[in-house]
């Protein structure tokens, strides 16, 4: 066959095999035409044969093209450099070893033999074991994993999970399952740098082992000196058992997935944790300020609420005292309440450098608590700079400063049933104290030109203006901005406007007062407006500049015939 002389790097065996099934199969088929007694010499069985071996040819070509591509698509891949394989394997390691069931040797299964040979060659590639596994896995993770320190090996990271022991009966607890995979972990807890505990209770009997009483055997008893961070997935509902301690003491990372009453203390009087991760549904204030009183030397704090409270749930957050975090430097708390989001920054005492992200929930049960009762406050800080970025479904406030003193206060507000028009404009009159505001706007639009005079009248400090949205409120702001420049934003240096659907970019000076403008509009209206504007008020220049873009479907006339005939000459009145 001519095709089998089209031979890739690589591919030769496959082609001969396709080669080998081809003869097998012209074979079989005339063995069953003489068995049948056609005739093979007959012009209709020769016709017959003539069609399979069109059929298989064209087989062979399809599969030769196929292994091309893959040949081709293959070659970059091959050539990734050693430090990005690592990466990648690293990648699906993690994955594999988490999932249910796992799978144990993904690292050295691949299709190119280097990758395996780089797999193989690559201890961190082997230093996470799951407890559960069999045994010849463990013993051949422990070979290949290299040294945790000199003279000792065993796996950096431990994986804990009772995932097949869910229905295990109090006769057959898990104790009695685990013991024997568990008989060398005591002398290994030195070892351990990253521990991670995956405890399920949902579907289990009643009487089976919880988290708690299965530490008391295995784990607080046993000292873990190297252990830096400690994962715990445990769902026991919280008045089942008691919050439990672990001795290590020099873990910084904490993260933890289950009822915040029952967050582990790493140790009785532990002052390296520095990060904490808190998952779980339905946490009240009053339960998060525990357990950041628990942990008032954390620099970085990661709480998520899967679902807020109810409205009948208690909650003792008004009698708490202020829990104060002088080392934080980041927080992140969602979803959350307004009123409970309220409630939080009221009792915590944090620094100003630090940074703060609060995603935020509508009050369904207090419909007259809005967002102008967290923002104002916030807006008295030395801020410079207010962003508001609005989705179809939330709106995100950043707050931002130059000084490094003050640092980041992020609002993610989610809309109730995907409206909210009060969270966009009600409190645009409290933004005196910033000297730069963006405001991208995808749903929402700004008031009418003559509220837009009276609310940007008390913005006596900006400097910066950017506006993206639809080219109504771009006109707005432009008819608000040029008819009392005296008035609105008498310091403004800067306006980028960007309308829904931008064609002409330039640069315009309204001269005698040093104001730059950016605008970017693409409405027949907007041109219009601009033009006119520029006409009847002030008089206007062209700065010369090489960010002038026109597209071929539009082209603003005479904003383009004055650009070109002179870069500083005033146009006419």
């Amino acid at each position: 066959m001519s095709h089998s002389k089209r031979v890739l790097p690589g591919t030769s065996k496959i082609l001969s095999e396709i080669c080998e099934e081809f003869e097998r199969r012209l074979t079989n088929e005339i063995q069953n035409r003489i068995v049948n007694h056609i005739d093979v010499e007959s012009q209709d069985g020769t016709e017959y044969l003539h069609d399979v071996l069109e059929e298989l040819e064209r087989e062979l070509t399809r599969c030769a093209h196929s292994i091309n591509r893959l040949h081709n698509m293959y070659q970059p891949i091959a050539k990734l450099p050693n430090e990005l394989v690592v990466q990648v394997l690293e990648y699906c390691v993690y994955s594999d070893l988490r999932a249910s069931p796992p799978k144990y040797f993904s690292p050295a299964v691949s299709f190119f033999s280097r990758w395996r040979n780089i797999a193989l060659s690559t201890p961190s590639l082997w230093s996470t074991i799951r407890v559960s596994s069999p045994r010849r896995v463990q013993e051949l993770f422990i070979k290949r994993c290299g040294e945790t320190y000199p003279g000792e090996h065993y796996p950096h990271t431990v994986i804990l999970t009772n995932t097949g022991y869910i229905y295990s009966t109090p006769e057959l607890c898990d104790i009695a399952l685990l013991a024997d995979e568990l008989s060398e972990f005591p002398g290994r807890s030195n070892s351990i740098k990253h521990f991670e505990i995956h405890w399920q209770n949902k579907g289990r009997d009643r009487e089976a082992m919880s988290l708690q009483a299965f530490s008391d055997y295995f784990i607080i008893n046993y000292p873990f000196p190297l252990l830096q961070t400690l994962t715990i997935y445990d769902d026991s509902p919280s008045s089942i058992t008691p919050r439990w301690v672990i001795n290590a003491p020099a873990v910084t990372h904490l993260r933890f997935r289950g009822p915040p009453d029952r967050v582990p203390n790493p140790w009785y009087e532990n002052l390296n944790l520095k990060n904490l991760d808190l998952e779980w549904d339905r946490m009240m204030p009053g339960q998060i300020l525990e357990v950041l009183e628990r942990h008032q030397e954390l620099e970085h704090c990661y709480i998520h609420n899967t679902s807020p409270p109810n409205p009948d749930d208690s909650d003792a957050s008004s009698d708490h005292n202020a829990v104060s975090l002088k080392k934080l430097k980041s927080l992140s708390i969602g979803d959350l309440d307004l009123s409970d989001a309220q409630i939080l920054l009221k009792h915590l005492e944090i620094p100003t450098s630090a940074n703060i992200t609060l995603r935020i929930l509508p009050d369904p049960w207090l419909p007259g608590f809005h967002l102008e009762r967290l923002l104002p406050p916030r807006l008295r800080l030395p801020f410079d700079e207010l962003q508001i970025t609005e989705q179809q479904l939330d709106v995100q406030y950043t707050l931002t400063s130059s000084s490094e003193s003050q640092g980041r206060f992020e609002v993610i507000f989610l809309k109730y049933k995907g409206k909210d028009w009060r969270v966009i404009t009600d409190f645009l009159s409290e933004l005196g104290n910033l000297s730069r505001v963006t405001l991208y706007l995808q749903v929402s639009s700004l008031p009418r030109a003559f509220d837009l005079i009276t609310i940007m009248t008390s913005w006596p400090l900006l400097t910066h203006l950017c506006v993206k949205g639809k080219d109504v409120d771009v006109e707005n702001i432009f008819v608000a901005l040029e008819s009392t420049p005296e008035i609105v934003c008498p310091l403004l240096e800067i306006w980028i406007a960007l309308a829904r659907h931008s064609a002409v970019r330039g640069w315009l000076s309204s001269f005698g007062l040093g104001m730059r403008r950016v605008l970017d509009y693409g409405s027949s209206r907007l041109e219009r407006a601009v033009l006119s504007y520029t006409r009847r008020n002030f008089r206007l220049t062209f700065q010369r500049c090489t960010c002038i873009t026109v597209k071929p479907d539009f082209v603003c006339g005479e904003a383009r015939n004055r650009y070109n005939r002179s870069s500083m000459v005033p146009a006419k009145s």
